[in-house]
C-alpha cells in the first residue's frame, strides 16, 4: 500500500549469480526492472555482475549494472520504491512519478501520491489539474477493457479436440443436389399398318384408254399404235387433240 512512510532511497541490489547451466531460464522467475533512462520492463536475469544478462521475450540482451535505478517483483513494487524516495521532495520532482503511473494504468497508486500531495502543496490548482488528468485517462482505459472484453466475447473459443471444434465452429456443409429425375420415355404406339392414300386423280399420267385416238370404222387400233399415241400426249396433250371440223 502506498504510503508517506519510509523515506529511505531504493537501491539497487545485485541478485545472486544463476548460471544457465543450474537454472533453465524458463524456471527464473521474472523481474521488473528500472532503468535510468525511465524505461520498465520485466526480464529474467540469468546472471548478475558488472553486466547483468536479461532474457527479455525470446532473446537474451546485457545491460550495465550501473544503469538499473529500481528491481522489484510487480510494477506496483516499483512504484512503492519510487514514492518512498519522492514523498518529502517538491512538487516538481513528484508529478513525473505521476505521469509514470498513468503509463503503466498504475491509477490507483497515482490517487493516492496526488492527495498527498494536494495536502503539503502550495499550489493546490496544479495537482487538482493532475487529479482531473488522470481520472479521464481511467475512464478511457476502462471504456477500452470494456471493448476489448466485448471482442474476446463475441469470439468463438478456440476448441482443443476435433469433436469440439466441429461443435464451436460450424461446418460449412456443401449444397445439397438433389438426383436428377429421370424422363420417362413416351410409350412407342405400334398402328395398324395403313394403305397408302389414292393419288389425286390431278397428278395421274394419262394413259392409252383415256387418250383420243382417232378411229376408223370398223378397224382395231393395234397395241403399238396406242403406245404411241399416248407418249405423243404426254409430251404434246395438245398433239391428241382431235381437230376442230372446218
Amino acid at each position: 500500500m502506498l504510503s508517506a512512510g519510509g523515506s529511505a532511497a531504493a537501491q539497487y541490489t545485485q541478485p545472486p549469480a544463476m548460471p544457465a547451466a543450474q537454472v533453465p531460464p524458463a524456471q527464473v522467475p521474472e523481474t521488473w526492472l528500472m532503468l535510468k533512462n525511465g524505461s520498465t520492463f520485466s526480464a529474467r536475469m540469468l546472471s548478475a555482475g558488472e553486466r547483468v544478462r536479461l532474457r527479455v521475450n525470446e532473446g537474451d540482451i546485457e545491460v550495465r549494472a550501473s544503469e538499473i535505478a529500481l528491481t522489484g517483483y510487480s510494477l506496483s513494487d516499483l512504484a512503492e520504491q519510487q514514492w518512498a524516495s519522492l514523498h518529502q521532495q517538491q512538487l516538481d520532482k513528484q508529478l513525473p512519478f505521476i505521469d509514470w503511473c498513468a503509463r503503466h494504468h498504475l491509477y490507483d497508486i497515482a490517487d493516492t501520491a496526488l492527495a498527498q500531495m494536494a495536502a503539503n502543496t502550495q499550489d493546490p490548482p496544479r495537482v487538482a489539474g493532475y487529479q482531473t488528468r488522470v481520472k479521464r485517462l481511467r475512464e478511457i482505459h476502462q471504456e477500452q477493457l470494456a471493448f476489448q472484453a466485448s471482442q474476446t466475447a463475441a469470439t468463438p473459443p478456440v476448441a482443443s479436440s476435433p469433436a469440439a471444434a466441429a461443435v464451436a465452429t460450424p461446418q460449412m456443409l456443401p449444397p445439397v443436389v438433389a438426383a436428377p429425375t429421370p424422363i420417362a420415355s413416351a410409350p412407342t404406339l405400334l398402328l395398324p399398318a395403313q394403305p397408302l392414300a389414292p393419288t389425286p386423280s390431278s397428278s395421274v399420267l394419262p394413259t392409252a384408254a383415256t387418250l383420243p385416238v382417232p378411229s376408223t370404222p370398223g378397224a382395231a387400233v393395234p397395241s403399238s399404235v396406242q403406245h404411241a399415241a399416248a407418249h405423243q400426249a404426254l409430251e404434246n396433250p395438245r398433239a391428241t387433240t382431235p381437230a376442230a371440223k372446218e
